[in-house]
């Protein structure tokens, strides 16, 4: 078989389909307008690479797929609660290159549908066919993710317009925020299929960890290089995230250009002040800031990949395609806000 993200996906789409729309089926005691909430979002699909590496993980640890369909669509129902509620927090208007749903809905009525979106994942991954002690195995690691997934958006909001603690630091953020349910995409799955092995399992949550860290880092950096659809670009820069550019930053700046930089970190501002982004943006590439950064990238996106031997050889195949969509091509001259 071939491991790649677009055959997996193409392979399962529309029964994953299907069980997504079969748990929004079970929400019929609802009102008919939150009824259209939930198809509104079934139908913006977005890339689904999480329940892609769910069927990936369960078919290169000997499985069929079948099984996992409910972890699969699980995932991404509990993706897309997360969205949701990173975008009322973030008041980020636009989401798959359509408003996203507190704009769509309200805040009120996006923050029930989120909300809504958890248990609706958690009651459709109990219907996985496998017996009650792995079915609890997984359970257990996807309650224990999730809480770290919270945390890690939690510890992130703490740390907003302030001069960041270094990298560990924001690797115990991505750890969490991003690498929560990469890490149940890839050991959950595993388990399923019938991995027991605590090396094997260890190996499949460090990859998953590392995926967070480079999911985060491609954003950050796309964000600087003004590559984000629809979005404002340096709008996390502007609102005084933890990053790997302020992390960066922190190793880099000295003098002048350090106090200058920290301090328009430091100071709650509107997240489209273009004056505000165009200076930061320039600090950062003048001083080198975004160059290492690239590099930094790259050299984590290198680390992974040369780790892939270690994992089954499906599974390796479909991180070393993904790890090719992670890489984020250097510029010369920043995009303007």
């Amino acid at each position: 078989m071939d491991f790649t993200l677009d055959t997996i996906r193409s392979r399962f789409e529309d029964r994953l389909d299907a069980v997504m729309r079969r748990a929004g089926a079970e929400l019929t005691d609802f009102p008919p307008e939150l009824a259209a909430m939930v198809d509104h979002l079934l139908a913006s699909k977005g890339k689904r690479l999480r329940p892609t590496l769910v069927l990936g993980a369960h078919l290169a640890h000997g499985g069929d797929g079948e099984m996992a369909l409910p972890l699969a669509a699980t995932v991404e129902l509990i993706h897309n609660a997360s969205l949701i509620h990173d975008d009322i927090e973030d008041m980020d208007e636009f989401r798959r290159d359509s408003p996203s749903a507190w704009r769509l809905f309200g805040v009120r009525q996006a923050l029930n549908l989120g909300d809504l979106l958890l248990p609706a994942a958690f009651h459709l991954f109990l219907q996985t066919p496998v017996t009650p002690g792995v079915r609890l195995r997984v359970l257990d690691r996807l309650t224990r993710e999730l809480m770290r997934m919270v945390g890690g958006q939690m510890t992130e909001i703490a740390a907003l317009h302030r001069e960041p603690g270094g990298f560990p630091e924001y690797e115990r953020v991505c750890a969490g925020k991003t690498g929560a349910l990469f890490r149940v995409c890839l050991a959950g799955a595993a388990e399923l299929a019938g991995e027991e092995d605590p090396g094997a399992l260890a190996r499949l949550e460090a990859a998953g960890t590392s995926l967070g860290l480079l999911f985060q880092g491609r954003d950050d950096l796309i964000d600087i290089l003004g590559r984000k659809e629809g979005r404002f670009a340096l709008g996390d820069l502007l609102e005084g995230k933890l990053s790997l550019l302020t992390v960066v930053a922190r190793e880099r700046l000295t003098g002048d250009a350090r106090d200058e930089f920290f301090t328009l970190l430091s100071i709650p501002r509107p997240r489209k002040d273009a004056a505000c982004a165009s200076r930061m943006r320039e600090i950062l590439f003048e001083e080198g800031v975004v160059a290492l950064a690239l590099g930094r990238h790259a050299a984590l996106v290198d680390g992974l990949r040369a780790e892939l031997d270690a994992l089954p050889p499906g599974l390796a195949a479909l991180l070393a395609d993904l790890l090719t969509r992670l890489a984020v091509a250097p510029e010369t001259e920043p995009s303007k806000p």
